[in-house]
């Protein structure tokens, strides 16, 4: 479920930015208004991420006890290559290494990822009849039983994506504020999704704060707080928060490792 929801969230987000197909002219004013480190000059960036916590979970989870830091270190190539390094564990423990680096991966591809927008350059949307800035999936067959619906804001932003299936409904909204390093543009600042499927609901709230390194606003911290609700009664809690530092911008680092590392 998790998976899906974030899988969603930021393929729409950050794909629906760019042309898509014939309706293209729909979201240019989001594409124009909104505040992308890429757009900014982020060719090349090297930085790391520590997660709260993540450190004990390790320790109590599993027999590595000699743990001084953990985290994470992220090479990033434009347009959106990069590699992943799980930095303060032992030589080894491939799988755990694996599943630390999906639990974060998700996040960076937010920040970063304009690759998804491939998914979405031939998908058409059509203006709902029943809602003004409202805009539907055009349906490819009359026995389509999955529906998308996307809404614009009152300043032609994304406010709002909503997901029909058979299995489940997703409805996500996003907000906006503008920063003072933004140059008139508008950066996002919280996402949250909820997800209702076979009596469960699972809401989930992403905070991305960010500040400027080397004239480009990034993520300093990212809180990502879930529950999940049966019944109307709260069944878990959970709560992500990444912090991010040691940025290098722009200084052919994280590219000779990529290359390196081939």
């Amino acid at each position: 479920m998790n998976k899906y929801i974030v899988g969603l969230v930021f393929v729409v987000v950050f794909g629906i930015t760019n042309a898509l197909s014939s309706t293209s002219t729909i979201f240019e004013d989001h594409k124009l208004q909104t505040y992308s480190p890429i757009v900014a000059g982020a060719k090349d960036i090297l930085f790391e991420i520590r997660v709260d916590g993540l450190i004990d979970n390790i320790k109590r989870t599993t027999a590595i006890s000699n743990i001084e830091d953990l985290y994470f270190r992220f090479y990033w190539v434009y347009p959106g290559e990069y590699r992943i390094e799980v930095e303060g564990l032992p030589k080894g423990f491939a799988v755990l290494k694996s599943n630390l680096k999906n639990q974060v991966k998700p996040y960076v591809d937010m920040i970063f990822s304009e690759d998804f927008i491939r998914q979405f350059e031939r998908t058409p949307f059509v203006q709902d009849p029943k809602e003004k800035n409202s805009f539907i999936k055009k349906e490819e067959s009359a026995s389509s039983v999955s529906k998308v619906r996307v809404k614009l804001n009152e300043k032609n932003l994304l406010s709002e994506i909503y997901s029909k299936s058979p299995y489940s409904t997703v409805l996500s909204k996003f907000e906006y504020k503008l920063r003072s390093w933004s140059n008139g543009k508008n950066v996002l600042t919280k996402i949250t999704v909820e997800e209702k499927g076979s009596g469960i609901v699972n809401l989930k709230t992403i905070d991305v704060e960010r500040e400027v390194f080397s004239g480009i606003g990034l993520p300093s911290e990212i809180n990502v707080e879930e529950e999940v609700s049966r019944d109307g009664k709260s069944i878990a809690k959970t709560n992500l928060k990444l912090k991010f530092s040691n940025y290098n911008i722009n200084t052919g680092k994280a590219d000779r490792f990529i290359r390196d590392s081939k």
